[in-house]
């Protein structure tokens, strides 16, 4: 349906961006990987309140 690399190429253009292309995951990738998702997650929300805090 979508050129995921194509989208990924493009959301790393923008400033402070992270991408990741699960190829394995579909669309119910909450319900597919939650804790690999949830690890993801909070490994993001992490770095920003150290870049806040920075």
């Amino acid at each position: 349906m979508h050129d995921a690399g194509k989208a990924a190429a493009r959301a790393r253009t923008l400033r402070e961006s992270t991408v990741e292309i699960w190829p394995e995951a579909s669309h119910a990738i909450n319900g597919e990987y939650p804790a690999r998702l949830a690890e993801r997650v909070h490994a993001f929300l992490d770095g920003v309140h150290e870049h806040r805090q920075g």
